[in-house]
């Protein structure tokens, strides 16, 4: 009896050893991690002090502060991306290969937009009512690209799968290729929404997390992905409310109330 009472133990005790080992190598438990700590890096660089000098696109502040906007937005977008990545690679190398895509894909987004970036910094007109028309011209723009043929055409190449080699330096060089290629497509797809939250003001973690729902809403849930209408009326809404906040002589503006962090 105890002999089996001690190898009953020794099974569930491996049972939660694979678990644990199999939830290591999940792409979703990687990319859930990845988006809380991007999250929480967010709030922390918001949370600081207000009074730092703004940093120029190149400088590392402004690239990690990129690169943490990327990988709280759009990572959840990548999911079935880097679960395709794990299905096609051998078991010891998922973790290795998953990790590939994800530089790929994260890297792609942070270079265009930091180019993004530069080209606001000297186009953008320094008068706050100019920044606030061209807030709500780019949220009716980007309602406008939500409802073109050419974007959903974008986010179905964004979506297609392409087959891995398994081994070698092959299969680490088309892991980075597919996450290039996924980062391209997805930049592609959601370059106005993105572009909406770059003209943001401020500490913009309530718009963020908004335009995030809405990317993510829009590649992985069937019903918001066939009625891109939802998403454009929200975005033509947000235009309206940043130019009728801006007119009204009795607030501060929409935007700089809901980009605001409490207490600071």
């Amino acid at each position: 009896m105890l002999a089996i009472g001690g190898l009953r133990q020794r099974s569930t005790i491996r049972v939660w050893r694979d678990a644990a080992v199999g939830l290591r190598q999940s792409p979703v438990a990687m990319v859930f991690g990845l988006v809380a700590a991007s999250w929480a890096g967010l709030i922390l660089l918001a949370a600081g002090p207000a009074d730092v000098a703004v940093p120029g696109p190149f400088d590392a502040g402004a690239l990690l502060a990129r690169t943490l906007t990327v990988g709280a937005m759009m990572l959840l977008i990548a999911l079935p991306a880097a679960e395709h990545v794990s299905r096609e690679s051998l078991r010891r190398r998922r973790r290795a290969a998953v990790s590939l895509f994800l530089v790929a894909f994260v890297a792609v987004w942070v270079g265009c937009l930091t180019v993004v970036e530069v080209a606001l910094d000297g186009l953008l007109p320094s008068s706050p009512i100019a920044q606030t028309a061209a807030i709500a011209i780019t949220c009716v723009a980007a309602a406008i690209w939500q409802m073109s043929p050419q974007r959903a055409m974008l986010s179905s190449r964004c979506a297609r799968a392409s087959i891995l080699p398994p081994t070698g330096s092959r299969a680490a060089v088309g892991d980075l290729r597919f996450g290039f290629r996924s980062g391209l497509g997805c930049f592609g797809s959601c370059w106005a929404v993105m572009l909406v939250m770059a003209l943001m003001p401020g500490s913009h973690l309530v718009i963020a997390a908004i335009l995030t729902g809405a990317l993510t809403a829009d590649r992985l849930v069937i019903r918001v992905r066939r009625r891109p209408g939802v998403i454009a009326v929200g975005l033509v809404g947000l235009g309206i409310a940043t130019l009728a906040s801006a007119s009204s002589p009795t607030t501060t503006g929409f935007i700089a109330w809901i980009c605001s962090i409490p207490g600071r």
